[in-house]
């Protein structure tokens, strides 16, 4: 029996659940409104919503090349699918879908085929460098759009849970700094619509799959943000959600199938968040269970990608993001919380529409072997064929952390974390394509992690921007910007994304001398990252730290690069002969960061407290 707290907690969100759905609800929505003409993918699942829809159940159409297969509903009358066949030969245009119900009375679904636009999306290799954006804190160019009342969730700048105003056409006026830093690539936190009554802001609580968040702009704002990106050599990463929605959905009052929602109508039981329970051969069935199918936390209810038909409505909507606004890559949310059966068959329709197509899934656990088991050709004792292409390399980020922050996991610095981490890069079938990082949107700023330590910040940044995979920032990093984990303390404005902002870090004269120091630096490595086959088509060689002086070398035909970590804060010695398998018939290095020195190669060189130099080797 529900608890009389836990029956008005229900109500309290259903209320409200009504309050931001009504209106969308009362009007007719076409899911997807369009398809394309020459898709791998010629069958597809129109969804209709609209009050007693689900009463008209023979739908017609006279469209040239349009065959519709069938029509039906569900646990919902306000829903009506149809499903139809979009022939090489169909004509391009709007038409009308005619539907009739059993006393004969019709409607018009309007619908269009369009035409593809040809364009392919753009390979994502270890040459790029990754700047994480979120959206909501970067820049705000349009002001008339901060603050939408159906949408809940009002503007308010110094409450850090709440809206602040960023969007599309902001992080659009800024492509050129991305640019002079060295971008090649955006990761753009969701831009989904997010009518949530409470916290909306970092997009994660989706609300309608097919509709830009307002507040963010519009759909013709993200397609134009992505094309303007291209054209200035930046790539773009969604970031999508399919394990979950938010609890604003209009899903939540009326939903098409009973069973997309866990739980529906009753008290939820939440995950446990142990993701070693989705690869433990051991695991029991309530663990596993309560891991994948319980909701991520009350606010996001999770969904049951194991129906047929949830399972093409997430599909569908995955190609259409990628071809509605040429999309170069996804970045999944929580991927190990989503079904397996589903996840292969999610790559799969991907893959069978865009080759090679960049997907990164978030798995957020710090161990090897759980990450590699989500990865494409990778050997699974329970037979489970992933088909990512890149993880989130928590192993790695955490290794770089505990060997550099302050006091360190063994009582010091020790960059041996990072070497131990990396010697079991054989459990990956390819780690150049992880994607590396010092931080997110979700774990602490890399700055507090070091203490405020300059040195070791910058020995981060050179570590990251020239070991194997594909190194992401987060913004604000070449700001220094400091927080401690908690959400409210890592997700703070941009200075001078806003008009009324007093410090524009922008620009050079907007920042300190320490963070034009950083600035200079990153902009320096990634310059050296898009230009170096060593790098990004060259293998890793790593020699086990000795004195906490870590060396490895990227070597790609004839450029091989020398890359020197010390995680002393004192003076130390390095006996170069140690590496003689590359330095052996070579005559002479070249610093490239820090001092742009070139010197023939010596017996031993002597390093400065946190010193990290990438030499070129002649």
């Amino acid at each position: 029996m529900k608890s009389y707290k836990f029956l008005k907690t229900t109500f309290v969100v259903i209320f409200f659940s009504f309050l931001f759905s009504f209106n969308s609800a009362l009007a007719l929505r076409v899911e997807p409104a369009y398809w394309w003409k020459g898709m791998q993918m010629n069958e597809i699942m129109v969804l209709v919503n609209e009050p007693e829809i689900g009463t008209y159940t023979i739908a017609t159409t006279s469209q040239p090349g349009i065959k519709i297969l069938k029509a039906y509903t569900k646990d919902s009358k306000n829903y009506l699918f149809i499903e139809l066949s979009i022939a090489k030969n169909a004509s391009i245009g709007s038409f009308n879908i005619t539907v009739k119900n059993g006393e004969g009375k019709t409607k018009s679904i309007p619908f269009e085929v369009k035409a593809r636009s040809g364009k392919k999306p753009k390979a994502i290799t270890q040459n790029d460098i990754m700047y994480l954006i979120m959206p909501d804190r970067f820049a705000n160019a349009d002001t008339s759009n901060d603050y939408i009342a159906a949408l809940g969730d009002k503007l308010d700048r110094k409450n850090q849970f709440a809206r602040h105003g960023g969007d599309l056409k902001g992080i659009a006026s800024k492509l050129d700094y991305l640019n002079d830093l060295g971008i090649t690539t955006m990761w753009i936190n969701p831009v989904i619509e997010n009518a949530n009554r409470n916290g909306s802001y970092h997009g994660y609580g989706f609300t309608n799959f097919y509709e830009v968040d307002a507040r963010f702009g519009s759909h013709p704002d993200y397609a134009n943000l992505v094309t303007e990106a291209h054209n200035k050599g930046i790539k773009t990463v969604k970031d999508m959600v399919l394990n979950h929605i938010g609890i604003g959905h209009s899903w939540m009052t009326d939903i098409p199938v009973k069973k997309w929602v866990r739980y529906f109508g009753e008290k939820p039981t939440l995950t446990n968040f142990k993701l070693s329970a989705m690869t433990d051969p051991h695991a029991s069935e309530s663990d596993y269970n309560k891991m994948q199918r319980g909701w991520f936390v009350n606010s996001l209810p999770d969904l049951d990608q194991t129906d047929p038909l949830l399972e093409r409505y997430l599909i569908q909507n995955t190609l259409w993001w990628i071809e509605s606004v040429n999309l170069d890559g996804i970045r999944l949310d929580t991927y190990p919380y989503s079904e397996k059966p589903f996840l292969v068959n999610w790559h799969k329709a991907i893959e069978k529409e865009y080759p090679n197509f960049f997907i990164v899934g978030e798995i957020w656990i710090n161990n090897v072997p759980n990450e590699a088991y989500y990865l494409k050709n990778a050997t699974n004792q329970d037979g489970f064929k992933g088909g990512l292409l890149s993880t989130t390399d928590f192993p790695l980020s955490e290794a770089i952390s505990n060997a550099l922050r302050i006091g360190g996991r063994r009582g010091g610095s020790n960059l041996n974390e990072v070497y131990e981490v990396l010697s079991q890069d054989f459990m990956y079938a390819n780690a150049g394509n992880n994607l590396i990082f010092l931080d997110n949107h979700d774990i602490a700023r890399f700055m507090h992690i070091v203490g405020n330590d300059l040195q070791k910040m910058k020995l981060g940044l050179t570590l990251l921007m020239t070991t194997r995979g594909i190194p992401q920032i987060y913004y604000g990093t070449e700001l220094l910007m400091n927080g401690n984990g908690d959400h409210d303390k890592i997700r703070y404005d941009f200075p001078g994304g806003w008009a009324s902002d007093t410090l524009n870090s922008f620009s050079e004269k907007g920042r300190s001398a320490n963070q034009n120091e950083v600035f200079n630096l990153m902009r320096k490595l990634n310059q050296l990252r898009k230009s170096s086959k060593a790098i990004g088509e060259g293998k890793l060689v790593h020699f086990i730290p000795e004195n906490n002086v870590y060396v490895y070398f990227r070597q790609h035909g004839s450029e091989t690069l020398m890359v020197v970590l010390n995680g002393n804060t004192e003076v130390r010695k390095l006996d170069l002969t140690r590496f003689d398998q590359f330095l052996k018939g070579k005559q002479r290095l070249a610093s490239h960061v820090n001092t742009n020195k070139e010197m023939e190669i010596p017996k031993e060189i002597e390093l400065q407290p946190l010193e990290a130099e990438v030499y070129k080797v002649y």
